[in-house]
């Protein structure tokens, strides 16, 4: 229906549509009157600005997909993560500033978030600075999970997963990561354009396909959590040979 909408009266159009009662139409409805306004703007997005792109077109989305299963969090330090390793390993792990990192229901820190800019002419070593990052404070908050649940079962951790977003130019790409015996696996779940003009809203599509995507993967995950839980309290019975504690190679013993 929005993308038959075209620029005349499109925010007093976009504003009228019944999106219902589903938390995710009404996410879909919102973002999509913060997009309509975001392209009235005069002049373009300037090109070499790492930030505007960002701040205007993806932290709204993010700030609008918060549920009462994940809460974005801007220019922050997983200092969580960091505590609980350093607590564990007694090693320290180094932190840095990510451009945002998303936190479950239960506090923990379960998505991290880059943004490379929209430079012409992409900057390579800063594209791979921002892709390790991701991948290192994605996996120190899987290490995070493993610390504060050591009496549960490794099979239930296994399911525990940890989200990222990198964001190169104008594509998005999102990942998961997860506990694969004694190592970590990487899986890339789905990628979208963001549009950055109302002419180019028929991209919207493939970005709230990603966002459903993880909107029924973070459903999935309240129940892993919960059952993390029942482990490590001892409500749900685990034989020693599968607590994390005696199993896992990540961790000291």
């Amino acid at each position: 229906m929005f993308m038959g909408i075209g620029n005349e009266n499109a925010l007093q159009r976009v504003a009228a549509l019944d999106c219902g009662d589903h938390k995710f139409n009404q996410f879909m409805k919102y973002s999509l009157i913060d997009f309509t306004i975001n392209s009235m703007r005069i002049t373009p997005i300037p090109a070499n600005d790492e930030r505007t792109m960002y701040v205007e077109y993806i932290v709204p989305i993010l700030i609008l997909k918060s549920t009462s299963m994940i809460e974005f969090r801007c220019e922050r330090k997983d200092k969580e993560s960091a505590s609980s390793i350093f607590f564990v390993t007694q090693e320290k792990s180094s932190t840095t500033l990510l451009d945002g990192i998303g936190v479950n229901n239960k506090k923990f820190p379960c998505m991290v978030i880059e943004s490379s800019g929209l430079k012409v002419t992409t900057d390579i070593n800063h594209l791979l600075e921002d892709s390790i990052k991701n991948v290192k404070s994605a996996t120190d908050a899987l290490k995070n999970i493993m610390c504060r649940f050591p009496n549960a079962s490794i099979n239930t951790v296994k399911l525990a997963n940890v989200y990222s977003i990198h964001i190169i130019q104008t594509k998005m790409t999102l990942f998961k990561y997860s506990l694969k015996d004694e190592t970590f696996k990487a899986i890339e779940c789905s990628s979208a354009l963001i549009p950055c003009s109302f002419e180019e809203r028929i991209y919207l599509t493939s970005v709230y396909d990603l966002f459903a995507y993880l909107y029924k993967d973070l459903s999935n995950q309240v129940k892993i959590f919960e059952k993390l839980e029942a482990e490590q309290l001892g409500l749900t019975e685990v034989a020693d040979e599968e607590m994390i504690c005696f199993t896992n190679g990540l961790l000291p013993q």
